[in-house]
């Protein structure tokens, strides 16, 4: 950039033909800096809260109860896998099917936590026969 010295003023001064290219091509290129640091930062936010957001919708892990009384007491019914929807029952050495009785929540993931209070494995823990 050529500079005018000003006599007797002590101020240097832009050469008028010079200025305005200069002035012009500089004043555009942090404009285009400014505006994509802006997009790349709004990119990073964004990215760190899909990231932060899928770890903190995760749920938590199913209730494991300690026997049936404790289940009867939330599930009068019991819990029991999505797939189940009739009890079975060995009455007598024979094998029959009888409706669901109380109310009786059906969640693979609960059941699965409570699989240990299922004593004859029909998919349904601390049903009512």
């Amino acid at each position: 950039m050529s500079v005018v010295h000003i006599v007797g003023s002590g101020r240097r001064v832009p050469d008028a033909a010079v200025a305005p290219a200069i002035t012009h091509s500089f004043q555009g290129e942090p404009v285009r800096i400014i505006r994509t640091l802006g997009i790349a930062a709004a990119t990073a936010v964004l990215a760190t809260t899909v990231v932060v957001g899928g770890a903190s919708t995760a749920q938590a892990a199913p209730k494991t109860y300690a026997n049936c009384t404790a289940v009867h007491k939330v599930y009068s019914g019991g819990i029991a896998k999505k797939s189940v929807t009739k009890n079975k029952v060995v009455s007598g050495g024979k094998t029959t099917t009888r409706a669901l009785k109380g109310t009786v929540k059906k969640d693979d993931a609960l059941y699965k936590a409570n699989a240990k209070l299922d004593r004859d494995k029909d998919g349904i823990a601390c049903e009512k026969s």
